[in-house]
């Protein structure tokens, strides 16, 4: 089985095949600038991070978010992997699967690409970077109010977040906003 790691260009015609709404691309670029910035800054220090694969992640990581935004929320993250997976991407695909709060949740995050693309992704709301909090207050306004158990996983991640937060900034020093 292959293992494809498309290049940014591949990226940006799979989101027009998929038809992704141009603020998911939009967002989705933010997230890969911040991913991005992360990265380098690791790379500058000797840490060993596959810039490649994390442009491909950041860029694919909502490739089914508007099919999935509704009644669907919980399969968020779990149709594009399975997309991915089927075009030979498995590595691609397991990164765009942990991006979900879920996966900080269960422990799921253990390489460094799948911790910085799911930490980028808490970084932009919309395609404006913005703290943890102002990101979370979203999270908890647009989706905890319908339901009691996505609010509580919103809550119950924060913590956890704001550890990967240290995690990860505290390698790099970087000033993200």
């Amino acid at each position: 089985m292959s293992d494809k790691v498309p290049s940014e260009e591949e990226c940006m015609e799979l989101l027009k095949r998929y038809n992704v709404p141009e603020n998911i691309v939009e967002h989705s670029i933010k997230v890969k600038e911040v991913a991005l910035k992360i990265t380098r800054a690791l790379k500058e220090k000797g840490v060993n991070v596959d810039e490649k694969l994390i442009v491909a992640a950041s860029l694919l990581h909502d490739l089914d978010k508007a099919e999935t935004v509704g009644e669907n929320i919980n399969m968020h993250g779990k149709k594009a992997s399975e997309e991915l997976k089927k075009l030979g991407m498995p590595t691609v695909a397991e990164i765009v699967r942990k991006h979900v709060l879920e996966a900080i949740l269960n422990g799921e995050l253990k390489t460094l690409e799948e911790k910085i693309v799911y930490y980028a992704d808490k970084r932009v709301l919309g395609s404006k970077v913005v703290s943890l909090k102002e990101r979370f207050d979203y999270l908890k306004e647009r989706y905890g109010l319908k339901n009691k158990e996505v609010k509580k996983n919103i809550e119950k991640s924060y913590p956890k977040v704001v550890e990967l937060e240290k995690e990860l900034l505290g390698w790099t020093q970087e000033k993200l906003l």
